[in-house]
């Protein structure tokens, strides 16, 4: 190259440090420089050979072994497989993200149906849109999610077993209230519950954010168990939490309402993410040991 381009050697050392530097080249001491993408696999063999032999002379095959695999979990736990929870109703949505905090290697956003109907972009970035499968019509009647088709995982909740163990204990002619911050999640436990068991049905509901103690007061009079989607310290107001102390103790029962999803939608999404960090299509991010 010296001779046919008229050039000095450090012209050419300068020009193959730069395109080592843009990676498309690899050059190994000893070895040769080759143009990445070409190289073929037992080259690549011949590479971690040299390098392995070089590394041999500073650490024991253990020494080794141990870095190497360390460095392989640190690479492989860059890896996000980007999960979007899209769901109309607040309570449900806010339950499927609990469980999926459940799993490694990912990160969660989420969406109310209506966000993808309105085709916002940022969101079609996602690898897995979870959503419950009362949802989907919604969701493909859109061009853009109807070809993002394959990255849909319809999921199904079901109540915790520490919330059934309540309903148990539910007395014949309890008058039911629940605690929530919608309208729509009532009226989906009225029906759930109802399924279960008749005397199971939710009468009436408060409304998480409305702190009124007055409309609070008026709340657990008509009820004698109260269902509540969260711990009520996080609900309520100090006065709303006086209120309902004071309601328990003359015989008021508090029970925890709680979904997650079931167990084959847990399985099904964790088959997924394998699915999609194995095809290697999610966002990796390198990490540096230093």
């Amino acid at each position: 190259m010296l001779e046919k381009y008229k050039i000095s050697r450090g012209t050419l050392n300068a020009a193959y440090k730069q395109l080592a530097k843009n990676g498309l080249i690899t050059v190994t001491q000893g070895k040769g420089t080759f143009v990445r993408g070409h190289e073929t696999a037992s080259h690549s063999i011949e590479t971690i050979d040299y390098y392995l032999d070089e590394l041999s002379k500073l650490l024991s095959l253990d020494e080794l072994e141990a870095l190497i695999y360390r460095q392989l979990q640190q690479y492989s736990r860059s890896a996000t497989v980007r999960i979007a929870v899209v769901e109309s109703c607040p309570e449900i949505q806010s339950f499927m993200v609990e469980s999926l905090s459940s799993f490694k290697d990912i990160s969660i956003s989420a969406y109310q149906v209506e966000q993808l109907l309105e085709e916002s972009p940022s969101i079609m970035k996602n690898d897995l849109f979870v959503s419950e499968q009362s949802n989907l019509a919604r969701l493909m009647s859109t061009d853009q999610m109807s070809e993002k088709k394959d990255s849909i995982a319809p999921v199904a909740l079901t109540y915790c077993s520490d919330s059934l163990c309540g309903f148990a204990a539910i007395p014949s002619g309890a008058s039911i209230g629940l605690l929530c911050n919608t309208r729509k999640f009532f009226e989906t436990c009225r029906w759930e519950l109802s399924e279960i068991d008749s005397a199971l049905m939710p009468n009436s509901f408060f409304p998480i954010g409305n702190h009124s103690s007055a409309d609070f007061s008026v709340f657990l009079a008509k009820s004698t168990v109260v269902l509540t989607i969260g711990e009520p310290d996080r609900l309520l107001c100090e006065e709303q939490l006086q209120l309902l102390q004071e309601w328990a103790d003359r015989g008021g029962q508090i029970i925890l309402l709680k979904k997650t999803l079931d167990k084959g939608s847990m399985l099904y999404i964790g088959d997924c993410i394998r699915e999609l960090l194995m095809r290697g299509s999610t966002k990796r991010t390198y990490v540096s040991s230093k």
